[in-house]
């Protein structure tokens, strides 16, 4: 689709994606903080992951949640906690991203900050195909 080859682990370096992700941290980083000071209000606006379909066995000691920036229609939170007005740059940003934008419109994918708590454990996983890559931007 995107010329993904079958291999493991990519060298971020040589994905335009993550550069221009890496590009915008800053501003990433700033909408992230306000996601977490609207977090104090409303807690519910992080999701807990395990809830949605095959995700259960993922978090094997812990909790990990996510916040939807971008969906396939069925996680966004609408008012005043919704990404738009949370996050209007990185929405953008994402939504300029062909690649992402592309697997999020083909229901592929979503794009989230997600957060796991201290001492949490993931059992290493994978997706199902090579379809997509998923991109991890330390915030």
């Amino acid at each position: 689709m995107w010329g993904v080859s079958s291999q493991p682990f990519f060298d971020a370096r040589k994905i335009d994606t993550c550069k221009r992700l890496q590009d915008n941290y800053e501003t990433v980083n700033r909408e992230l903080q306000r996601v977490l000071e609207a977090r104090k209000e409303q807690n519910e606006i992080f999701a807990r992951v395990g809830d949605r379909r095959g995700e259960a066995t993922l978090v094997q000691d812990g909790e990990w949640r996510d916040y939807a920036l971008i969906d396939d229609g069925g996680g966004t939170k609408t008012g005043s906690y919704s990404p738009e007005e949370l996050c209007p740059q990185t929405v953008k940003l994402l939504n300029s991203i062909d690649p992402i934008r592309d697997c999020v419109h083909s229901k592929l994918g979503i794009a989230i900050f997600s957060c796991l708590a201290p001492g949490t454990h993931l059992i290493p996983h994978c997706g199902p195909t090579n379809l997509r890559l998923t991109c991890h931007l330390g915030l």
